[in-house]
């Protein structure tokens, strides 16, 4: 099953699903490294989305935490993907 996944596909699934769809999809593991820089990024959007919610006007917070959730979301799925084509970022099992 790992034969068909290219690195250019994997990317595409991490851009999208990120490790939940890479690991439901290809059954691929992410590397320890790999793991600890994506509970970085999960820790730095949620307190990105904090933070918007804190400083925004009560009538914009919603779209000050979905801004900010989406800024941390594009910026972590471009990050899992490039990681994923330079290679070293899965250990796909056969």
């Amino acid at each position: 099953m790992a034969r068909r996944w290219t690195p250019p596909r994997l990317a595409l699934v991490a851009f999208c699903g990120h490790a939940p769809g890479i690991w439901i999809l290809t059954g691929a593991r992410l590397t320890p490294a790999l793991a600890r820089v994506n509970l970085v990024a999960l820790g730095l959007t949620l307190a990105a989305m904090a933070a918007a919610g804190l400083v925004s006007a009560p009538d914009g917070r919603l779209f000050a935490v979905l801004y900010a959730w989406l800024i941390g979301h594009f910026v972590w799925s471009t990050i899992f993907a490039a990681w994923i084509l330079r290679g070293g970022a899965l250990r796909l099992s056969d």
